[in-house]
């Protein structure tokens, strides 16, 4: 197993160097559990993935995973983020 404090170390690293070129320019990527499917592309709303795994592995660092309204899954394991990603959920619902 990757160090954790290395791994935070360089995600922090990341993300400051984001900041200070002005922000975040990368990817964004769709999560949404209702309509997704993994074998989608998760580049559109229209063609979600439907797991978080999905977006994170498709994710670069400084890419977006946006994650439905109501979206729902259950984790069996762990999910490690080891890239310096954003992931914004875009609201609350009761599904």
């Amino acid at each position: 197993m990757a160090n954790t404090t290395a791994i935070k170390r360089e995600i922090k690293e990341q993300f400051d160097q984001n900041a200070s070129s002005g922000g975040y320019f990368g990817s964004t990527w769709f999560v949404d559990s209702a309509t997704g499917n993994d074998s989608y592309s998760g580049k559109y709303q229209d063609k979600a993935f439907a797991t978080l795994s999905g977006g994170i592995s498709a994710a670069s660092a400084g890419d977006t995973i946006i994650v439905a309204s109501g979206h729902s899954e259950t984790l069996l394991a762990s999910l490690e983020i080891s890239k310096a990603v954003r992931i914004i959920g875009q609201g609350w619902s009761r599904r």
